[in-house]
């Protein structure tokens, strides 16, 4: 008798064990096939021509000196990303436009970024664009760039690399160049395009395209991709323009001589 009740004891503890491994396996299946239903995307959002940088004509509230792109259908408005790891500010910027000689400054967008982004490059068919990377919130972009300082040692005046390196540009030089670079992450805020851009003084040499994208979490159920509302800055200006060159991309993580 002993020996029965033992034996039920026995199989009662074998099926309660089985059952609650089954539904431990039915809850993490449910969760693994819940995240296999989701994917990251980078997904278009729209795309414009970059014809020329400089500043608003007139003081803009929040962005004050603030350096701006001209679009064909937008301006973007440019500071220095507020994060932990960057301690350029917009002040420090205009220092650094202020004392150098623009007509020798590019700006350039490291190569990583397009290397992350070769899929939606690919499928607009753009050769060398720059890449912004749309926040939710469809007014504000985010991306890093370089400053590149590039003069023949001909013309280089005496002390020009000390000023440079005081402003926090690493040097290099060649036989014939000097290079010097500094990488800055910036925030660039969408705007109206500008009301001149018919009658710049400074154009870029050749038009820049710009690729805008929005990194998503996207159903892979949901089919019909929802467009991206935008909140341009709802302003009118003239653009003052600097004959500073947006390069494109870099081919490499670091600018090379």
């Amino acid at each position: 008798m002993k020996n029965k009740k033992r034996l039920g004891l026995l199989m009662g503890y074998i099926w309660m064990a089985m059952s609650l491994s089954g539904c431990a396996t039915a809850i993490l299946n449910a969760y693994v096939g819940e995240q296999d239903h989701y994917r990251t995307t980078q997904e278009f959002v729209f795309q414009d021509q970059l014809i020329a940088i400089g500043h608003a004509s007139q003081t803009v509230a929040e962005y004050q000196d603030a350096l701006v792109l001209a679009g064909e259908k937008y301006s973007y408005f440019i500071t220095p990303a507020k994060d932990k790891d960057t301690t350029m500010t917009t002040e420090m910027l205009n220092t650094i436009l202020q004392n150098i000689d623009l007509k020798y400054l590019q700006i350039h967008q490291p190569g990583y970024i397009q290397q992350s982004m070769r899929a939606v490059i690919s499928r607009q068919q753009f050769e060398n664009p720059i890449v912004f990377e749309m926040k939710k919130d469809g007014k504000s972009m985010n991306t890093e760039i370089y400053l590149v300082y590039r003069k023949s040692l001909a013309q280089i005046e005496k002390n020009e690399q000390n000023e440079l390196e005081k402003l926090k540009f690493e040097c290099l030089h060649s036989q014939k160049e000097l290079q010097c670079v500094q990488k800055i992450s910036i925030d660039l805020r969408l705007a109206q395009h500008v009301n001149n851009k018919q009658q710049l003084q400074h154009r870029f040499k050749q038009p820049l395209e710009l690729i805008v994208f929005q990194t998503k979490q996207k159903s892979q159920f949901l089919q019909t991709a929802k467009n991206v509302a935008l909140y341009p800055l709802a302003i009118t200006f003239d653009l003052v323009t600097s004959p500073i060159q947006v390069v494109g991309f870099l081919s490499h993580k670091t600018p090379k001589i």
